[in-house]
């Protein structure tokens, strides 16, 4: 083959040319097979952003349950909300379980992002070092704390410090996701942390971590997550939306029916003692219902603390209307 030059670089004219007519076709084949297929086949599967923290347990489950009834889900682990709500705004997605915090602040921003079915409440402790002189939130002062940013961890610490009668200025705030805290916390990297389960109950069954509190009392209670997906995916695929609630809804009740199923499949996500599974159950409940109230009652505290420049309305990012008929029909 004849080499030119071009621009002072050597093109391998028909090589390139080549290699690129067979990657378009490659793309476009591949792209136009997949959209081809019905979304929730087994060739075009629904895909389900999650992380694997007790709250969203019922996730996991969604392959095997879905199989079952002929949907078939991908789930995909994001080790930060930020990072699961981004690929479902760039479509990389359907779906994605977060926290109300991060979906309220997109929200505030104008992007389309609707909640159409809660998922789990409580599931968050406030740890600081076992032998740490931290005895009150006010003591948190000049201190390095860690969050996971996009989280309800962010909310509650920053809701926490003003209940203290401390601002966000006040300590050190270290952003890191939710695995990373319990070694931060052993090696003396932060000095406390809100942490989610099991995450805070394996730096406390370990022994260098201790409960400073369950951070619940700032009015929004302990709502935590949430199911999420795009204002066009439920405008343009309702159908999608709904298998998904069905299995999710089926999911949850089973393991709210059976606790030793519950446990059973703590154990195998997290790989960790009993102690550490049964202290990270205790803190959380399952529940796919949503707290109008304590949604509201979140965006008030996010405008007041300067988080968001405007409270969304409430029906401008969630929607029930496919949930309530799916609890509906199970009754």
């Amino acid at each position: 083959m004849r080499w030119v030059r071009r621009q002072g670089r050597p093109v391998r004219i028909m090589t390139a040319i080549v290699i690129a007519v067979v990657s378009l076709l490659l793309r476009a084949g591949a792209s136009s097979g997949t959209a081809q297929l019905p979304k929730g086949s087994a060739g075009n599967p629904i895909r389900v952003g999650s992380l694997r923290i007790v709250g969203f347990a019922p996730s996991y489950l969604l392959p095997e349950l879905g199989r079952q009834r002929g949907v078939y889900f991908e789930v995909i682990d994001f080790p930060r909300t930020t990072e699961r709500l981004a690929a479902l705004l760039r479509g990389d997605i359907d779906a994605a379980f977060a926290g109300w915090n991060g979906t309220i602040l997109l929200a505030a921003k104008g992007e389309p992002v609707v909640a159409v079915s809660g998922s789990f409440n409580g599931g968050y402790s406030l740890l600081v070092r076992a032998e740490s002189p931290i005895r009150e939130v006010k003591d948190l002062r000049g201190k390095r704390v860690a969050h996971s940013i996009g989280s309800n961890a962010e909310i509650m610490l920053y809701s926490q410090l003003k209940l203290a009668g401390l601002e966000p200025r006040d300590v050190q705030a270290v952003h890191m996701g939710f695995p990373e805290m319990p070694i931060a916390l052993a090696r003396g990297d932060i000095d406390a942390c809100f942490c989610s389960e099991p995450h805070g109950s394996i730096a406390i069954e370990r022994g260098f971590a201790r409960l400073l509190k369950y951070p619940y009392d700032a009015g929004f209670g302990d709502i935590n997550g949430n199911l999420v997906v795009t204002r066009e995916m439920l405008r343009s695929r309702p159908e999608v939306v709904e298998a998904l609630l069905r299995v999710f809804v089926e999911a949850v009740d089973n393991l709210n029916k059976d606790q030793q199923r519950l446990f059973e499949v703590g154990k195998e996500l997290f790989k960790q003692p009993d102690p550490v599974v049964m202290r990270a159950l205790r803190n959380t409940r399952l529940d796919y219902r949503i707290n109008a109230r304590a949604v509201e009652a979140m965006a008030e505290w996010l405008l007041r603390l300067g988080q968001i420049q405007r409270k969304p309305p409430l029906a401008a990012f969630v929607d029930t209307r496919l949930l309530n008929r799916v609890i509906g029909e199970r009754r």
